[in-house]
């Protein structure tokens, strides 16, 4: 099962949008330290116009990372999660990276800029925070369906991340669920096999904030991590 490529790859067009967000890279880094220094929510890049925020912009579909590098698979997971009813416009579907080691002052704003440049290039919108828990990208992104992995979906759904009890589960989902949260959730390849996640996992009356997509909705055997081993 392919889709086509989300993005707009014609150098041209390329070449106009590194320019323009050539042009905002002050702007960039004192969003990010905004973010760092706690002053800001996030930092909110238009892929497509280069312009930088760090007022929050409404997101209804946002796809967390590391995205080290960005590749293929993430675009077009996110093409596939925005296919689901109802459908969801590019302009609110949003990549996010999470900043880690903030509070040990560890945040090379070097390697912040060079990874949302690969989404400026591809035209696609990322925003930068600090948040590494659900409950707190919930916060910033309000009444958002978050496009996740298999193996995030699970630890989302794992009481011992809550205490080692079904009641700390429960009150994190419903946080979440109070926060208009739910998750679209790829399959994974596993030894052969091919994992659908099933809202079986799930706390029964939970069980509508997930919906697992199927091989045929979308599949890519590509990781950040094996394309870093290549080079």
């Amino acid at each position: 099962f392919a889709l086509a490529m989300p993005v707009d790859r014609r150098p041209a067009a390329t070449a106009l949008r590194l320019a323009r967000f050539s042009s905002q890279s002050s702007t960039l880094r004192d969003g990010i330290r905004a973010v760092v220094q706690g002053k800001a929510p996030c930092c909110d890049v238009n892929g497509l116009t280069g312009a930088v925020s760090t007022t929050p912009v409404p997101a209804t579909l946002v796809l967390p990372g590391s995205f080290n590098p960005l590749h293929s698979g993430h675009l077009l997971m996110m093409q596939a999660a925005a296919q689901t009813a109802p459908a969801v416009p590019p302009a609110q579907r949003a990549f996010e990276v999470a900043l880690k080691n903030v509070d040990k002052g560890e945040v090379d704003v070097e390697e912040v800029e060079r990874r949302v440049e690969q989404f400026v290039a591809r035209g696609a919108r990322v925003c930068v925070t600090v948040e590494p828990l659900f409950s707190g990208k919930a916060t910033i992104f309000p009444n958002a369906t978050f496009v996740v992995g298999y193996d995030t979906a699970i630890r989302i759904v794992d009481p011992k991340y809550y205490g080692g009890t079904a009641e700390g589960l429960h009150a994190a989902l419903e946080e979440l669920a109070g926060k208009g949260s739910a998750f679209v959730v790829a399959g994974r390849l596993h030894q052969g096999d091919f994992h659908v996640f099933s809202s079986d996992l799930v706390p029964e009356q939970f069980a509508r904030m997930f919906r697992g997509m199927t091989e045929e909705d979308f599949r890519q055997d590509i990781s950040s991590s094996e394309l870093r081993a290549k080079t």
